[in-house]
């Protein structure tokens, strides 16, 4: 955490994202030229603003931030920010489809900040690189990772600008009211459960958690199916894999 000690951050030195992000730079482009005909391009910009600052504060550092200065936080926020706008202006550019951005505000239990905050702090940054993005090219789509419960979160997304939510986490919101109230608005990138089901159960068992994501989240469109994170190493996780594709 480098900027775990507040008395070095005014003469910290901030890296040039397009230099020390080069070479993903370069291989998003070659993966355009290759690929872009054919296949939808995603260009990612993970952990894009509020992770960053947590990660060079370090987490009781940052939400303490947040309980005793402000003023702090939102000028940290813009510099991971604008560290983030910079990466993404150049994907959108050179021409990706989608443009993924995430931050952890919530754990399973709710938010890591009150909602109050989060529209003060969070929302209208993300709203002001959307459309920033989006004056670059207005057909980009805009998909966000977020952990744990976000269904309280959903609306202000939308309202900033987000097209695409991942990945709903399951076993933590309702995902029958998300697909009721914003199905019109908000396509769903996910859910298929990683935590029990495809860690731990059977085959029969990701046969029916498939099938019942799709007819939760595909009637009138917006889902993109996919496991709801990443398919942890475990004794079922070859042969329940196999089992989700041929479900």
């Amino acid at each position: 955490h480098p900027l775990a000690d507040r008395r070095v951050y005014d003469r910290f030195t901030w890296p040039d994202p397009l230099v020390i992000s080069k070479v993903g730079l370069d291989e998003n482009r070659a993966l355009i030229a290759r690929d872009g005909k054919q296949y939808g391009i995603i260009g990612a910009v993970a952990c894009s603003m509020l992770e960053g600052a947590w990660y060079l504060r370090g987490l009781d550092n940052f939400l303490m931030d947040l309980a005793e200065d402000l003023d702090f936080v939102e000028d940290l926020l813009d510099h991971t920010m604008n560290h983030s706008l910079a990466l993404s202006r150049e994907l959108v550019k050179m021409g990706v489809d989608i443009l993924w951005w995430g931050d952890d505000y919530s754990v399973e239990s709710g938010p890591i900040m009150s909602p109050e905050l989060f529209r003060r702090l969070l929302k209208p940054r993300y709203a002001k690189v959307f459309s920033e993005l989006r004056r670059i090219d207005p057909k980009v789509k805009i998909a966000f990772h977020c952990d744990g419960k976000v269904e309280w979160s959903l609306a202000d997304l939308v309202d900033a600008g987000v097209d695409i939510i991942n990945p709903l986490q399951p076993d933590v919101n309702d995902v029958p009211a998300v697909k009721k109230r914003f199905g019109k608005n908000l396509s769903v990138w996910g859910n298929v459960d990683t935590r029990r089901v495809m860690s731990k159960g059977s085959a029969t068992e990701v046969v029916e958690e498939v099938k019942n994501v799709i007819r939760t989240l595909s009637p009138g469109g917006g889902h993109l199916l996919s496991s709801n994170h990443t398919i942890q190493s475990t004794p079922r996780a070859v042969e329940n894999t196999i089992a989700f594709y041929w479900a």
